[in-house]
């Protein structure tokens, strides 16, 4: 009877050994703070020097609630995916976190994924395609350089007749 109460005992430390880790792993985990910069120079951050982050539960207004996993990595400073700790130092403490979104389809809201295919530039208000091919609107039968499948609404529509740009 004493080696099973010993057993028993043994069993019990152990198990209570074993809940004490769990906490240390599910509930000791450092505060989110200040998800708000983003930009090339304030970056989002999580108050902690340690890479071990895991999992982040977001809850949104309305009810809704979402898995998102922190990755650890020593990614370019200037992603705006990218989150780094508060002693985060380029390039002798280079180590930040890459926010990775769930697979929901219907997630919305900002990605931090993605990232610029370099086909599309943004100046100011005017926006341009730097590839030399077709582009098409409604259509994907691709004959001339702008392919419309529907009705163009304008204040002025120019048509030049000649290649050279000229009026007919």
């Amino acid at each position: 009877m004493k080696k099973l109460s010993l057993i028993a005992f043994a069993l019990l430390i152990l198990s209570v050994a074993a809940l004490g880790q769990q906490y240390e792993n599910v509930f000791n985990r450092p505060d989110i703070d200040g998800l708000v910069g983003g930009t090339e120079t304030d970056l989002d951050y999580v108050r902690t020097t340690g890479l071990g982050v895991g999992l982040m539960l977001a809850v949104y207004a309305d009810g809704q609630m979402r898995v998102y996993q922190l990755i650890a990595g020593t990614d370019a400073t200037d992603e705006p995916s990218v989150i780094r700790p508060v002693d985060f130092d380029d390039p002798d403490n280079a180590k930040v976190w890459v926010l990775r979104l769930s697979g929901d389809p219907e997630e919305t809201g900002y990605s931090g994924g993605g990232g610029d295919d370099g086909d599309w530039t943004i100046d100011g208000d005017d926006m341009y395609s730097a590839v030399s091919g077709k582009v098409g609107i409604g259509t994907t039968d691709l004959t001339n350089k702008l392919n419309v499948n529907g009705t163009i609404s304008g204040n002025l529509v120019r048509v030049n007749g000649n290649t050279d740009g000229s009026a007919w």
